[in-house]
């Protein structure tokens, strides 16, 4: 019975799943019972702590569940990149513990040092909470303490942060960027909102929202990884830019996707709208469909998700993918997505309802 608490225990840990097995093996060879607990301060302290604990184990050290866990972190991270205010039930986040991936990547850069913290995950999107830890010979670093709003500091500059934007977006003839391995093209878009307010001393917490062109979707076992674009201006022969990782990490458990069963009713009404819609897919995450239109159809052709209770889930709006080169006119394959602000059940949702500009309206019920 222990054993299996202290097993369910450790899946809130901040750690890799092979640091987690490996821990967990360890535990079970030793057959014994918890002897002590003791305090530790984490490299990365405070608010976003990835783990709080050790626990001595017949004499074997091991990192133990604390104050906060990849829950905790991806609940706070998400309610902040999505400015959502109100307060998750129990059962949202419970998804962000059942597919909640801890990272412990640690990238150290020209300013401070770049932390992945977690990574959580359906076909269209991928979200990782970040920290940024200032060198402390870093301008500024002296400024930087907890409850600062950044905005006040010297570091400052009509909306970028010195050494922060350098190292994270563009740092000469630089930029940082994400990939997949499998497909490098196949992601084509980025997010990245940090707090104002320092949080920790010397640290800004953020998160990155990634997303893909609808062709190739983030899938279990992807290796994203985080590299630098480079073009040296000196070169005049250099034809494309060189890559250097700086990171990876492999994607575990996606978030359970549902296709929405549309009729030949369905189909019909959503073509006279101007759409011929071929797939819809609803996640705990998102709302996804892709099929051919116009783009003037595809783009004032709304959808949004409607629970039990009659709400509308919010999101963030719409992000399209569409062939550019096709005229306004012209018909042309998309993928269209919408990111929520909040987590969504799938015993919750009752529909999805679809409109234009000319008030044409359609329901869709999700069964």
């Amino acid at each position: 019975m222990k054993q299996e608490i202290y097993k369910n225990m450790y899946q809130q840990i901040c750690m890799t799943e092979e640091q987690k097995n490996s821990i967990w093996r360890r535990i079970q060879a030793e057959q014994t019972s918890l002897a002590n607990t003791v305090r530790f301060r984490a490299k990365f302290p405070a608010r976003a702590a990835v783990c709080a604990g050790v626990l001595l184990v017949s004499g074997m050290t091991v990192l133990a569940a604390g104050e906060f866990s990849v829950m905790d972190r991806l609940a706070e991270a998400m309610g902040f990149f999505t400015e959502n205010t109100q307060e998750l039930t129990e059962e949202q986040k419970n998804v962000f513990a059942r597919y909640g991936m801890a990272l412990g990547n640690e990238i150290s850069m020209a300013h401070g040092t770049l932390k992945f913290d977690a990574a959580l995950y359906d076909g269209a999107y991928l979200f990782i909470p970040f920290r940024y830890a200032f060198h402390e010979d870093a301008e500024g670093f002296a400024e930087l303490k907890a409850g600062t709003d950044i905005r006040k500091t010297s570091l400052w500059n009509d909306g970028t942060v010195a050494g922060f934007h350098e190292d994270l977006v563009y740092m000469d003839n630089e930029r940082m960027g994400y990939r997949i391995r499998q497909d490098a093209k196949a992601v084509t878009g980025s997010l990245t909102k940090f707090r104002h307010e320092i949080t920790e001393d010397g640290v800004l917490s953020g998160s990155v929202l990634l997303t893909t062109n609808g062709d190739r979707l983030f899938t279990e076992g992807d290796v994203v990884e985080v590299v630098r674009h480079v073009r040296d201006v000196e070169k005049e022969e250099q034809k494309e830019e060189e890559i250097k990782v700086l990171t990876e990490f492999t994607l575990e458990k996606p978030v359970a996707q549902s296709a929405v069963a549309l009729d030949a009713a369905d189909r019909s009404a959503l073509g006279e709208l101007g759409l011929d819609i071929e797939n819809v897919t609803i996640s705990p995450l998102s709302l996804q469909y892709d099929g051919s239109g116009t783009h003037k159809d595809i783009t004032h052709t709304y959808m949004e998700v409607v629970l039990k209770d009659g709400s509308v889930v919010d999101d963030m709006g719409a992000g399209y993918e569409t062939a550019h080169s096709a005229a306004e006119q012209e018909t042309t394959v998309f993928h269209a997505r919408r990111f929520f602000t909040a987590p969504i059940l799938p015993e919750e949702i009752a529909g999805v309802r679809v409109w234009n500009d000319n008030a044409e309206e359609l329901w869709i019920d999700v069964k």
